[in-house]
């Protein structure tokens, strides 16, 4: 039973974090409009009851009723259409937060590379997902109306007569049929969500700065215009399917209501020809029954509407407690280890990792030593495993089986976040976090740089970032970003850039990790970025840390103390450059072709020197 109501009880909590004043006003004044409304029909029979007997103080009375139950109605809907529209943005935030402290509960990256998980959260997290999620308690407060004022109607209807009462009963199997309209909208919506989905996506990309000016040069915007089109068309016709199905149930439910009510006003003339209804209970019950249409109407599409935002909300926590779950899930060690800080090897013993959803391993058994104060580079053709393997080593992935050791530490889900604190790394699939460039180069350690500011102006220049930054309109608080009025566009190499200053910023690492770090750099500022990171091998073997990078430019490689070839995601030949490229494998066919193509044998030479 409290599994049950466990979504309810979410979306009351996210609601009254957002907003508790507005809770409030919403289950005060939605439910109190919903019951005035039948009062007027009360007060029409009152007021009609003092004009049959001469009574002035029932017909001022009545009058009173009237006007009051509009007031009501009127105020009442006012201030809780308001809060009501306010509170599901408020809580839309909150959830949207809730989420995101979610994943970052999260120490390691293995159930954001896809999935089951990884869709239900972009479901949740899609525009319309998030307004329903968002109105979702709201929309439950106002189900609670519509059922009480149904039952109010059904309770003034008895007094009038028992008879009444079973009109609006016999109604009930609308509700009944209508669920079922819910369900062929349903089924409709699920199989067309991923059309849907596709389709925006390729929209997105043709609105994109990037995307637009692709399609424009290469000319396949318009095909891709027509895909989009097919895309929506395909998922038109799913819903159209479903439209047809949800009808005929919607008709035989509003032809029950219809009759319900046809009936109600029938017997009602025929009481009221045969004397067995007064004139004041004749007012009411014509009130009443005008009245009864638009509850079951309304009822009926409130039960719909809750139908589906408790699926949003039973959704939602279920991907909330899945991520917690991950996030508290104890590893089979009971000791908080940490990273030694002396200078220990790092050991990595038959390492295997698979992604979720896929049958190849992309690390198979790897097995290796790193010596403290190394600097080591990890090459391999595209699709070997150098980042999965990065991943690994940084703690960001976790293995399928084997271990990662620092002398006597193992990284375990106890140690993680002590192991990640001591790891600084620039991914090759690093964030571009539209903030301003300080803010962005900040996020690499905000106390440090509160306590010391002048590192944040040093990790740009050992980045090459400074230059960049001399020429944006305002420096370092300059907003990145051509959304907004004020951004600006940056290069790929200038996002690069802002990413390896917030990896510079910090300055306990033991660990630092550079995946592809001049992908995106032109060549003057890979020279840069050679020259910084001849300094960084320098302090690396000084202070026992060690420098993991992964590179396809063989002239960053040589300058490494150790080289790892990863082949199919297994090892495939560990040396230094001098003696791989001396030896017959795939590190001298990768050497042969670089010097062919791009003549680097000088310089492959002199770094060897």
């Amino acid at each position: 039973m409290a599994s049950r109501f466990a979504p309810v009880l979410l979306l009351f909590r996210a609601a009254w974090q957002a907003s508790p004043r507005n809770v409030v006003t919403v289950l005060v004044c939605d439910p109190l409009g919903r019951v005035a409304e039948p009062l007027v029909a009360v007060g029409v029979g009152v007021a009609v009851a003092g004009v049959v007997s001469g009574s002035r103080p029932q017909q001022m009375l009545g009058v009173m009723l009237f006007v009051t139950a509009l007031l009501l109605i009127h105020v009442l809907g006012s201030f809780g259409i308001r809060s009501r529209v306010r509170l599901e943005a408020e809580t839309a935030r909150t959830i949207d937060g809730w989420l995101i402290q979610a994943m970052l509960g999260l120490r390691t990256v293995d159930l954001l590379q896809g999935g089951a998980l990884r869709e239900r959260i972009d479901r949740i997290r899609s525009r319309e997902r998030v307004d329903l999620t968002g109105s979702a308690f709201g929309g439950l407060v106002l189900v609670v109306g519509a059922v009480l004022q149904f039952g109010l109607t059904v309770l003034l209807l008895a007094q009038v007569s028992l008879w009444l009462v079973l009109i609006p009963v016999l109604s009930v199997p609308a509700l009944r049929w209508n669920s079922r309209a819910f369900g062929a909208e349903d089924r409709a919506d699920e199989t067309a969500g991923p059309l849907v989905e596709r389709a925006g996506v390729l929209a997105e990309h043709l609105m994109s700065p990037a995307g637009g000016l692709a399609a424009r040069a290469g000319g396949a915007g318009a095909g891709l215009v027509r895909r989009v089109e097919k895309l929506w068309d395909a998922a038109d016709r799913c819903r159209d399917r479903g439209d047809r199905s949800a009808f005929g149930w919607t008709l035989a439910g509003t032809a029950i209501v219809s009759t319900s009510v046809a009936a109600a006003l029938g017997w009602t003339a025929w009481a009221a020809a045969a004397g067995r209804l007064g004139l004041p209970d004749l007012a009411m019950v014509i009130a009443l029954t005008g009245q009864l249409g638009i509850v079951l109407g309304n009822l009926m599409q409130q039960t719909t509407r809750a139908r589906r935002l408790m699926r949003v909300a039973r959704d939602l926590d279920g991907v909330l407690g899945e991520l917690r779950r991950h996030a508290a899930a104890p590893n089979s060690g009971t000791r908080q280890e940490e990273p030694p800080a002396g200078r220990e090897p790092l050991a990595l013993s038959g390492l295997s990792y698979t992604y979720p959803g896929r049958e190849v391993p992309g690390i198979r058994a790897v097995s290796l030593e790193i010596p403290s104060g190394s600097v080591v580079a990890v090459v391999g053709e595209n699709g070997s495993g150098k980042t999965t393997l990065v991943k690994l080593m940084a703690g960001l992935l976790t293995p399928d089986s084997g271990e990662i050791r620092r002398g006597a530490a193992i990284l375990t889900a106890e140690s993680r976040r002590r192991w990640q604190q001591s790891v600084t790394a620039l991914m090759q699939d690093f964030g571009r976090y539209e903030l301003t460039v300080r803010e962005g180069v900040a996020l690499g350690d905000v106390e440090a740089t509160v306590e010391r500011p002048e590192l944040l102006p040093a990790a740009c220049t050992q980045a090459g970032l400074d230059q960049d930054v001399e020429k944006l309109p305002d420096g370092l608080e300059t907003q990145t970003g051509s959304r907004w009025s004020q951004g600006v566009d940056l290069s790929g190499g200038q996002w690069q850039k802002i990413a390896l200053a917030r990896s510079y910023l910090r300055q306990d690492w033991r660990l630092f990790v550079m995946d592809e770090p001049s992908s995106a750099l032109d060549v003057e500022a890979e020279a840069r970025l050679f020259d910084r990171f001849r300094e960084l091998t320098a302090q690396c073997r000084a202070g026992g840390g060690i420098a993991l990078f992964v590179s396809h430019r063989l002239a960053a490689t040589a300058q490494a103390d150790l080289i790892v070839v990863l082949d199919d995601g297994a090892i495939a030949q560990v040396g230094t450059h001098g003696e791989l490229r001396n030896s017959p494998g795939l590190y001298q066919e990768l050497s042969a072709i670089q010097e062919s193509n791009y003549d680097l044998s000088d310089t492959l030479g002199s770094a060897a020197t």
